[in-house]
């Protein structure tokens, strides 16, 4: 199997092999790029506040006021909107690099969100950094076989051509540009979206 996309950056990365690639299978459907008006809880303008804690620990609720108004909703729209945040935190974790810019947003569950976060560990053990964002959105939507308590969301994105910095400034590997396309799977969990997981999904040309 080949690995693609910033999946396929975190298995090289790590040395995680397949590990960050989801065993949900591939899709080849586009994502429609409209927002349907029909969602759960309320309307896609509504901005709703997180109700409660799925820890109940001060660390998540401060990593949760990191999450715009936007994304916070029991609305498909929310889960999209927390899903293209999550992104911005992958960012975040592999340029800073962070671990902990994306893990309180992800369920235990998921096998993409742990690579991401163990490549994050990675670089900072080595005294490495990506110099720049990795994923550039070019489209979103949730998908219609959202549910309330599962939304389907699809991002078109760019791989951007990136170097791994070490701590003299000199490049220790790079990362290939390439267009991709990824469904992640947002889950409500007590008052709160979480990646459950991210896939990569095969488009036919």
């Amino acid at each position: 199997m080949i690995i693609k996309g910033w999946v396929a950056a975190a298995a090289v990365v790590v040395g995680l092999g397949l590990a960050g690639c989801s065993g949900g299978g591939e899709v080849a459907a586009r994502p429609s790029h409209h927002t349907p008006t029909a969602e759960p809880g309320g309307s896609a303008s509504s901005a709703g506040s997180a109700t409660a804690s799925p820890s109940g620990t001060s660390s998540v609720d401060a990593a949760y006021a990191k999450v715009p108004k936007a994304a916070r909703a029991h609305t498909y729209a929310a889960a999209q909107a927390f899903a293209e945040f999550y992104v911005g935190q992958f960012n975040l974790a592999w340029a800073k690099p962070d671990p902990d810019a994306i893990r309180p947003y992800a369920a235990s569950r998921c096998k993409s969100c742990a690579a991401y976060a163990q490549t994050a560990s990675e670089l900072v053990r080595d005294h490495q950094r990506v110099d720049g964002d990795v994923v550039t959105i070019r489209a979103s939507s949730w998908m219609p076989e959202s549910t309330m308590r599962t939304a389907l969301v699809r991002i078109v994105n760019v791989q951007e051509a990136r170097k791994v910095l070490d701590a003299t400034g000199r490049t220790a590997w790079t990362i290939k540009r390439e267009p991709n396309e990824q469904e992640f799977e947002v889950g409500w969990d007590n008052g709160r979206w979480l990646i459950n997981e991210v896939r990569y999904v095969e488009v036919k040309r």
